[in-house]
């Protein structure tokens, strides 16, 4: 498995001010967008499963995600998550591409009673590090597997 996930590998690092992510579902387009609060270009990028695509900016940093995944085909259960860690981060990506993910895991989509997990299956998550006050990025070892985000603000456009 970690050979599969080199190419999501991540450098996690304090995050700036333009870091900090939120979490919205645009009902007319049905996609669940991970995003920046504050706009930056993102010229690098790579599409997981072909569900959720990445954008990295010039030094590779997170700068947004996207799951085109309609809300309504998300399966209910509730995702066994680690404990959030206190500090938000940001994450560099210095490796990842589609052509660098090969034969990744398909993607999996919890809808649960508090939280939304997405996360690569077969994967076991072992920190869960806070990109936003509604978004976390799962991560296992040094691989980012997945994304955490409070149904609250998806239900709520945050």
């Amino acid at each position: 498995m970690e050979t599969r996930l080199t190419a999501l590998r991540v450098e996690v690092e304090p995050a700036q001010p333009e870091d900090e992510f939120s979490a919205r579902y645009a009902t007319g387009s049905g996609l669940l967008l991970l995003d920046s609060r504050h706009p930056r270009r993102w010229p690098y990028g790579a599409t997981i499963d072909g569900l959720l695509t990445l954008d990295l900016t010039e030094d590779r940093v997170l700068a947004s995600a996207e799951l085109v995944w309609p809300r309504e085909r998300w399966p209910l259960g509730e995702a066994k998550v680690p404990k959030r860690e206190k500090q938000r981060r940001r994450l560099r990506f210095p490796d990842l591409s589609t052509e660098m993910l090969g034969d990744t895991p398909p993607l999996g989509v919890s809808f649960g009673s508090s939280l939304v997990v997405l996360q690569l299956e077969g994967t076991t998550a072992t920190r869960r590090v806070p990109l936003g006050k509604y978004v976390d990025c799962l991560l296992q070892n040094d691989a980012a597997v997945g994304f955490v985000i409070d149904r609250r603000a998806v239900e709520a456009g945050e």
